[in-house]
């Protein structure tokens, strides 16, 4: 017999759902679908809204039930062999072979969930570099800038960027909008605005950050830039935004580690005398600047 209802779980995380089947609609996809349980990961559209899809290996070449897509719509994607959830904003007309729905009262949860299963995975990027160099932290120290970042194929230029913007990101971006959470006058609407501007419309520090060799703070970034639209509440923003911001800190924490700052001893502090003591060098001196002046006459 056809079950009549799938049961969705996501490890790692508290989200969980059911979806009715149609088993009178869709009878050959829901047969297919018995081959449970199923075992997969799950990857996010990129052209059709909020939608996410898992791969199997059901191969369908049956008849299906195409239909107009619809929020909380679970379909099978037959060339793709993947099986797709819509969660919410739909922005492609293209029709689909669904076989189920989310019930109705999963559906709120499937939405909430969508910003915490993107907190945990940054929770556990977290773990993965709390206590350990990071391969991607150790690989920049040593050089290995594998995007080809460092004019003159040096990484000292790499370095000095990677502390400046992982600071600027953390310390005096996100932790400053945290700030604003408590001003009334703001809107969640308007500190979601805020943050776009600052980490993705204007220029996308995530993308530049994986330039200079940390590529996992852009899949995290990513992450976190779409999940952004699911945020209804400030307190979500909080608790999304704060996993971010510990992330980003504790890289931050690595890089000034292996940052070379002995190369300090090379840049004393001088007083004016002593600078006024100092050989002028040939490029600088007097009779040179007045022969570059006339030059330009």
């Amino acid at each position: 017999m056809s079950p009549s209802m799938l049961l969705f779980s996501v490890p790692g995380t508290q989200l969980s759902f059911r979806a009715s089947l149609f088993t009178a609609a869709n009878p050959f996809v829901v047969d297919l679908v018995q081959q449970l349980p199923l075992k997969s990961v799950l990857a996010h559209v990129v052209i059709s809204g909020q939608t996410f899809w898992m791969p199997t290996r059901i191969l369908s070449l049956g008849p299906g039930n195409t239909v107009e897509r619809e929020p909380g719509a679970v379909y099978f994607h037959a060339p793709g062999q993947t099986i797709c959830v819509c969660y919410g904003a739909i922005t492609e007309t293209a029709k689909v072979n669904q076989f189920g729905r989310v019930l109705q009262d999963d559906f709120p949860k499937l939405q909430a969930g969508d910003w915490r299963a993107v907190k945990a995975l940054i929770e556990k990027e977290i773990d993965v570099v709390w206590l350990e160099e990071p391969d991607e932290i150790r690989k920049v120290r040593l050089g290995m800038i594998e995007g080809g970042a460092g004019t003159g194929n040096q990484s000292f230029s790499v370095l000095v960027h990677l502390e400046t913007f992982l600071i600027m990101d953390g310390a005096h971006i996100i932790f400053r909008i945290l700030q604003l959470i408590s001003d009334a006058t703001m809107t969640t609407s308007q500190i979601k605005n805020i943050t776009l501007v600052f980490l993705r419309t204007t220029f996308d520090h995530f993308a530049f950050l994986a330039d200079l060799g940390l590529p996992t703070l852009r899949r995290v970034g990513d992450e976190y830039i779409r999940t952004l639209d699911t945020i209804k509440n400030k307190d979500d923003y909080v608790e999304l935004t704060s996993s971010l911001l510990v992330f980003i800190t504790r890289m931050r924490h690595w890089v000034h580690l292996i940052f070379p700052w002995y190369l300090g001893k090379h840049f004393p502090h001088h007083t004016l005398n002593a600078i006024e003591g100092l050989p002028k060098l040939p490029t600088y001196s007097e009779s040179a600047v007045r022969s570059v002046s006339h030059s330009r006459l």
